[in-house]
């Protein structure tokens, strides 16, 4: 059975039916031999994970034919010239977590506008406690 390595700090769902593929869950790699030994039988590999391809790796791994970044920017995650010349096919999944990343933004720029970070430093600095009026999104 075609084995299919998944990385990353998250849960797999159960799937119910033989696709003909084993999905082995390395949620958290504890070094780059660590996925190196457990892509070693793996013709594909879902990368999940702050987990780096390097030219190195590459050329070690004859049976992994696809990659897929969980995210964007496959550069940061693999060496894409290394990918070529290797015949690895690397994707990516570029509304990943679009979501999460639009909360994000827009609990910083609250955040911002509220006088947070000048408030914890002043505070911290036991200089002051800003306690004044603070804006609304709106006036802001």
């Amino acid at each position: 059975m075609k084995k299919i390595l998944v990385t990353g700090d998250f849960e797999l769902p159960n799937i119910d039916c033989d696709l003909g593929y084993e999905l082995v869950h390395l949620k958290t790699p504890k070094s780059e031999i660590d996925v190196l030994n457990h892509l070693k039988d793996c013709c594909g590999y879902i990368l999940g994970g702050p987990e780096f391809l390097s030219s190195e790796m590459i050329s070690q791994l004859p049976k992994l034919k696809c990659l897929a970044v969980m995210g964007t920017g496959t550069n940061s995650f693999v060496d894409i010239k290394a990918a070529k010349k290797y015949g690895l096919v690397v994707k990516n999944t570029p509304a990943m977590n679009a979501d999460a990343v639009a909360e994000f933004t827009l609990a910083q720029i609250i955040n911002s506008l509220s006088h947070v970070f000048y408030s914890v430093n002043e505070l911290k600095n036991g200089t002051s406690w800003y306690q004044g009026q603070r804006k609304s999104l709106k006036d802001a």
